[in-house]
């Protein structure tokens, strides 16, 4: 049977591999989306956070990455309805955040994040409240599940809904053969399902197990801000909020060749149930177990140093990823996307931190 011809063949149906699609929609393309994985997209809170940890560090580059989120989230097809800008409610939970609130309040690097300080009890979404809580500016939230639902609809028949079998894999002078689809160039966008790719496998990787709750709470009013209070509340309207996430490190002290390729357990588990469960009940000062509408489960495809691999294989010709954006993919996953729209189709460089070929600087070598 002869092979499908296409420009670009794009493997993974997540924020990365759909965005991708997404930004390349007006080139030959075809997408194998997979079905035995749910993408970490599916537990994503999407919550654009320029301030994070204990420390209350500001990311440097936030407007860039905000800012490109914003546009590129609302030009898909309803996507002004899934993306907010909107702030974040955020509750002391010890004295170091209190000293460093301290310290960066009133200064030029922070004046346009770090908001007003509340004392204990002054109203709020949040029950606890016993250290009071500040507010932190210029947050972007987005739902990911329906903005790629919208892309997988735009894209029609040129998304498939099938895993990738790399043991099909072969190349051909200029082309690439996978899945009986012949590409010039194919990117792997599989997220944590890259522990068991050929070709990307030798990349270190520190999957991160996450699960959220959804839940009606009619004893609580819907509130316009996000509350951060150890774990993330966000409210869905009608009284019923997101509550997540939990974080279970997969990472088994091997990376690269050397880690097993069995997938981790994408299921939703009791524990990360019960966690959930307790955290709500204390945000909102609960009496008993709220009503749970939806648990969502799933692994975020984090790297060794932070930083996703966005760019070539270092040996094989039109082969790439773009994969790795652990627990912030949907602030990251539109501006990298566009940068890598940008090289495939006109040559423009990447930035360089995001290369794949970083790693072999540090003793992770490709298969042969």
């Amino acid at each position: 049977m002869p092979s499908e011809k296409t420009r670009f063949l794009i493997v993974g149906g997540g924020l990365a591999g759909l965005l991708l699609a997404w930004q390349l929609r007006n080139e030959d393309l075809l997408v194998l989306g997979g079905t035995s994985i749910p993408p970490a997209s599916d537990v994503s809170a999407g919550v654009l956070n320029p301030i994070t940890g204990s420390r209350l560090t500001l990311m440097d580059d936030f407007d860039e990455y905000r800012d490109a989120a914003r546009r590129i989230y609302r030009e898909i097809p309803a996507g002004d309805q899934h993306y907010f800008d909107t702030s974040i409610r955020r509750y002391f939970l010890n004295e170091l955040e209190m000293e460093f609130y301290e310290k960066h309040n009133h200064t030029a690097k922070y004046e346009r994040w770090l908001g007003e300080r509340f004392e204990p009890g002054v109203p709020g979404p949040a029950g606890d409240d016993p250290l009071g809580s500040f507010t932190i500016h210029g947050v972007g939230r987005v739902e990911p599940v329906p903005i790629l639902d919208s892309i997988r609809k735009e894209l029609g028949d040129r998304y498939r809904a099938a895993d990738a079998n790399w043991e099909r894999f072969s190349e051909r002078d200029d082309a690439l053969r996978l899945n009986d689809i012949e590409a010039r160039s194919i990117v792997t966008c599989e997220g944590v399902a890259n522990l068991t790719n050929p070709f990307f496998r030798w990349l270190p990787f520190r999957p991160l197990h996450g699960e959220t709750l959804t839940v009606h709470l009619p004893e609580v009013s819907d509130f316009p801000e996000i509350i951060h209070h150890r774990k993330w509340a966000i409210s869905l309207g009608d009284q019923r909020f997101r509550i997540g996430a939990t974080y279970r490190k997969e990472y088994t002290g091997t990376e690269g060749l050397a880690a097993a390729q069995e997938l981790p357990p994408f299921e939703p588990s009791t524990e990360g149930r019960s966690e959930l469960m307790a955290a709500c009940r204390k945000i909102f000062s609960l009496q008993s177990d709220p009503t749970i509408l939806e648990h969502r489960s799933g692994v975020r495809p984090s790297t060794r140093d932070r930083v996703p691999y966005f760019g070539p294989h270092p040996t094989q010709r039109n082969l790439y990823i773009a994969n790795g954006l652990g627990s912030k993919g949907a602030l990251y996953a539109p501006r990298l996307t566009e940068r890598l729209a940008h090289h495939l189709t006109d040559g423009s460089p990447l930035p360089p931190e995001t290369l794949p070929s970083r790693m072999i600087r540090r003793g992770f070598e490709p298969a042969p």
